[in-house]
């Protein structure tokens, strides 16, 4: 059968779609939803029937039977120095203004 399956961060996260002459990756990402919000949309991976992996301009590649694509998570820091100095700072301003009010 000519279908290629998506899988990962998408409307659809597992689908099976048929392949159409002439499809590209950013079509079958249409058919599929488009990516979420959480999607890690730098590194999409295009996995050939061959078993070949596709990782560069993905979106633009053509799509044959048997692919799969794989639209992996956004892997999102907890936190770094910066954002936790941002908000220190703003919870000592507070302080010192309740301090200075005479509420602590």
């Amino acid at each position: 059968m000519d279908i290629a399956h998506v899988v990962g961060e998408t409307s659809s996260p597992f689908g099976t779609y048929k392949v159409k002459p002439g499809m590209k990756v950013s079509d079958l990402l249409s058919l599929a939803g488009g990516t979420t919000r959480n999607a890690d949309t730098w590194h999409i991976r295009l996995v050939k029937a061959d078993g070949r992996i596709v990782d560069s301009w993905v979106k633009g590649r053509k799509v044959e039977p048997g692919d799969t694509l794989i639209v992996p998570q956004r892997i999102r820091r907890e936190s770094n120095w910066q954002e936790n100095l941002t908000a220190l700072t703003s919870v000592g301003l507070i302080l010192n203004a309740l301090a200075t009010a005479g509420h602590l």
